[in-house]
Formats: C-alpha cells, sequence, structure tokens
C-alpha cells in the first residue's frame, strides 16, 4: 500500500516537507518510536509520553538511519534530507495507518483480551495458526493504544492471519482498539484485579472487555470463570456465537486430565490429547482458547498437529519462565514471573508451586501489586488468605503489601525494594539445600534484578527436567 504526498494529505490530514517525491510502502515499512533502536530505513514516529517528547530527538532518529519522520504541526524541524510528515496527532496518524493496512489487505484478525493470560494466548494461537497459513502477531505485548496499531504497522502484509492482544486501562480503549482491527473470532481469557484502580470494579472491567463482541463475531470463553455469566449474556446481545473452554461438562473444548507433562481434552465429543510440559494449569486453558479459535474457524484439528504445536511450549521472559542451576552444589529452581502481577496471577503461581512442589523447600517472593487504588488493602487482605500456607514467604514493597505481613502467623521477611533483597537473601535465607525460589510482582518493582543476580551467581546451569 503506496502512501503519495496526496494521500498523505487528504488521510491524515498532514503537511508534507520533502525535496523528493514521497512514496512510502506502508506494507513493507518498520516503523520505531524509539530513536535510540532505529534501524536503517525504519519511519520515526515522534510521540510525546508522559516523560519526554520524542520530537527533540528527531535528528537523533535521522542519524541513526530514519527514512522518514512523522511529528505533530506547529513544531519547528530541523532541515533534514528525509521526508518530514506533520500531522496534529502522530498517535492519531498511527491509529489511522493502522486500520487502513487491515482494511487493505483483510488478514482473519484474531482479537484477544483478559486481564490475565493475553500474551500467552496470543502466542499459542499464532503457533496454531501457522499450521494453516501465514500468520502474524503483536511483538511482546505491544498491546495498547500505541502499541497495536505499532504492531500492525509492522507487520509483513498480505498474511491469512492477525492475533492481536488487547491491552486496556481506561474507559473507551478495548472500543477503539477494535475498530483499528475488526476481530474475526475473539478471545476474552478471565476478568480480574488487573488496573481496577481506572475502572473502579471487576463488573466495570468485564463490561469494558465485552466491548470486543461489538462485531458480532465467534467469541471463546471459560463459561466458569468470574463474570462470565456477564460476558455471555452481552456476547449473546451482539449475535456472537459463544465456544466455551474448561473443566466444565458442557464445554465445547472440555479439558479431561492434565497429568504427567500430557494434556487430554474432548471437542464436541471427538478426543484428542497431546504433550504439554508442566508449567501449570493456567497455561493449559490458554491452550483451550488457542483451540477454540481454530474451532470457530473451522479449521480441522489432530492429536499430531496439537502435539507439534504445544509439546515444546517454553513460558516467555518474565512470565513463568523456569531457571535451574547449581549454587554451592545445590540444585535451584527460579520461577521467573516477574512481568506484573495482580490478586489472581499471584493466586495461580501459588497454586502452581504447591501442587508441583510440594515435597521441596519453595521460597515465594511477592512484589507490591500497582493499580489498585483504593481497593489495595482489600485485594492485600485476600492474597492473605492465600498466602497463609506458605513455606517461606518474602514481600517486597513499601505500600500497603506489608497487610500480608501483619496478617500472617508465620514468619514473613519484608523489604522495601529489590536492592534491599539482593544485599540481605543469602544472610536471611541461605540455599543450604535443593531450593526452588518462585518470585512475581507488578512491573514497577523491577524484581527482574533479582532473577538476573541470583542466575549469576549460579555455578552450573543446569537442564530444566533435572528438579521437579
Amino acid at each position: 500500500m503506496i502512501l503519495t504526498p496526496n494521500l498523505i494529505r487528504s488521510v491524515l490530514k498532514a503537511e508534507v516537507i520533502s525535496k523528493y517525491d514521497v512514496r512510502i510502502d506502508i506494507s513493507k515499512s518498520r516503523f520505531s518510536i524509539d530513536s535510540r533502536t532505529i534501524e536503517k530505513g525504519e519511519i520515526f514516529i515522534a510521540i510525546k509520553g508522559e516523560r519526554c517528547d520524542a520530537h527533540t530527538f528527531i535528528e537523533s532518529a535521522y542519524l541513526n538511519g530514519a527514512s522518514a519522520i512523522i511529528t505533530r504541526k506547529h513544531l519547528e524541524c530541523p532541515e533534514l534530507a528525509i521526508p518530514i510528515i506533520k500531522v496534529d496527532d502522530p498517535v492519531a496518524a498511527m491509529q489511522k495507518l493502522a486500520t487502513m493496512l487491515i482494511r487493505e489487505y483483510q488478514p482473519i484478525v484474531i482479537g484477544i483480551t483478559g486481564s490475565n493470560g493475553k500474551t500467552t494466548s496470543k502466542e499459542f494461537t499464532a503457533a496454531l495458526l501457522r499450521n494453516y497459513g501465514e500468520t502474524h502477531c503483536n511483538a511482546g505485548n505491544l498491546n495498547s493504544l500505541i502499541g497495536l496499531p505499532l504492531s500492525v504497522l509492522n507487520t509483513d502484509f498480505p498474511c491469512k492471519f492477525l492475533v492481536l492482544e488487547m491491552g486496556m486501562l481506561h474507559h473507551g480503549d478495548i472500543d477503539l482498539l477494535n475498530r483499528i482491527a475488526l476481530p474475526k473470532v475473539t478471545i476474552i481469557t478471565n476478568i480480574g484485579s488487573a488496573h481496577i484502580k481506572f475502572l473502579g470494579s471487576q463488573e466495570a472491567i468485564a463490561l469494558e472487555k465485552a466491548k470486543i463482541f461489538q462485531n458480532g463475531c465467534p467469541v471463546v470463553l471459560n463459561p466458569n470463570a468470574p463474570y462470565s455469566d456477564l460476558l455471555i449474556e452481552r456476547a449473546k446481545e451482539s449475535n456472537s456465537t459463544i465456544l466455551s473452554f474448561g473443566e466444565g461438562k458442557d464445554c465445547d473444548i472440555k479439558l479431561l486430565d492434565y497429568s504427567n507433562s500430557r494434556v487430554s481434552i474432548e471437542i464436541y465429543g471427538a478426543r484428542y490429547t497431546y504433550q504439554f510440559p508442566n508449567y501449570g494449569l493456567h497455561f493449559v486453558y490458554d491452550s483451550l482458547a488457542a483451540i477454540g479459535v481454530a474451532k470457530a474457524l473451522e479449521l480441522d484439528i489432530t492429536n499430531e498437529l496439537l502435539e507439534n504445536t504445544f509439546s515444546t511450549f517454553q513460558p516467555s521472559k518474565g512470565r513463568g519462565e523456569h531457571h535451574n542451576f547449581s549454587i554451592d552444589g545445590k540444585k535451584i529452581t527460579v520461577i521467573d514471573d516477574t512481568y506484573n502481577a495482580n490478586y489472581e496471577s499471584i493466586s495461580a503461581l501459588i497454586k502452581y508451586v504447591q501442587s508441583t512442589y510440594s515435597d521441596m523447600r519453595v521460597i515465594t517472593i511477592i512484589g507490591s501489586i500497582g493499580d489498585m487504588g483504593e481497593r489495595a488493602e482489600e485485594f492485600y487482605r485476600k492474597l492473605a488468605e492465600r498466602v497463609g500456607s506458605l513455606e517461606s514467604l518474602i514481600l517486597i514493597g513499601t505500600d500497603k503489601i506489608s497487610i500480608l505481613k501483619e496478617s500472617l502467623a508465620n514468619s514473613v521477611a519484608l523489604y522495601a525494594d529489590v536492592d534491599e533483597l539482593i544485599n540481605n537473601f543469602y544472610r536471611d535465607h541461605p540455599l543450604t539445600q535443593d531450593t526452588v525460589i518462585a518470585i512475581k510482582g507488578s512491573r514497577f518493582m523491577n524484581l527482574e534484578k533479582f532473577v538476573q543476580h541470583i542466575i549469576a551467581k549460579a555455578d552450573q546451569l543446569l537442564p530444566l527436567e533435572s528438579i521437579s
């Protein structure tokens, strides 16, 4: 799809500054919002953020190889030997261009939202659909009003399937992302307390997430999860076909068994089985959601296809990633779930480690949970009920996470931040026996620093199967 000066002016209401004829193939071009990492030939979009204004880095982006610049009108620009496109709002311009690409190439878009499991469900869905045709998806967790259109702009079109994770902080976010993507099939993984500060209640979160149904497309969901009745009601109002997954007897994709690293399921009466590494039931549910998408698209499913897709699954960085190594001859497993946290995802991690490592020493490290607002004390008190049976608990933070320490009779360590944890961990928690360390907290806690620190202490890296 070629952008010419006339098209740029008419579609983006833009001013074009260039000494040369501007012809940009946005279906093949790459876009960047970071002047530090931009690569030669990419188009730099200068967004004004909370901390800095990327417009001030236009010249740096040019020197690093940018082939064009998109920035705001009424701002002075240096004279550069590349086109400069001035728009009212660079973010809105990104969204407009992403919308144009999807309308032009019409991939089958899968939209995925929910409080937990979006990224893993996206990766599973994309991996499964690659068996049926060219498939692309968001990079990492680029799922916001900026991240999703940026992902679309960096997609190589044409493709058959485009799997898009859709995040949400505020009212209207899903509505806008939905208008860009126009998904043909949607997944809602679950409704939890993530970002409850911005919407006030889980019911409000469910109602906002349900706006993904507005296109009347098939929806894949767990009918036994919290707020599923509300979601099902909204799906029916939008004339959406519902495909259910889970352990309920009436589920379309029904989990029969998960043991010894094998999953057995039933789909409309037909039974299937596939290998799935033992990383927890919550990951298995994400694979069921992906299978639901394939069934919604009326694609053929075989045992071999499921085996090839899921048997080699490894959690992505900071999302349940396992590290095995030895320190002073003791086998250590670190479960790195540091990417983010809320009450539900912490509960899932606790359930996993207690069921999987019941015969081993387990140290559980929990960092502060963000975006809870006035509900913080409520959710920390709920969490206290879940952590009371943990053998060894470490808390990190200076907010109301201290409620957990006050509420528990067993010994609990509390550190202000990750640096204090690193400085005191080996003194306070000597690794004198084989140990599993499970660590989780919100993004702003930077708990991955501890993971990096302890791995650096390793004498030897070990294969994952050596401790379980």
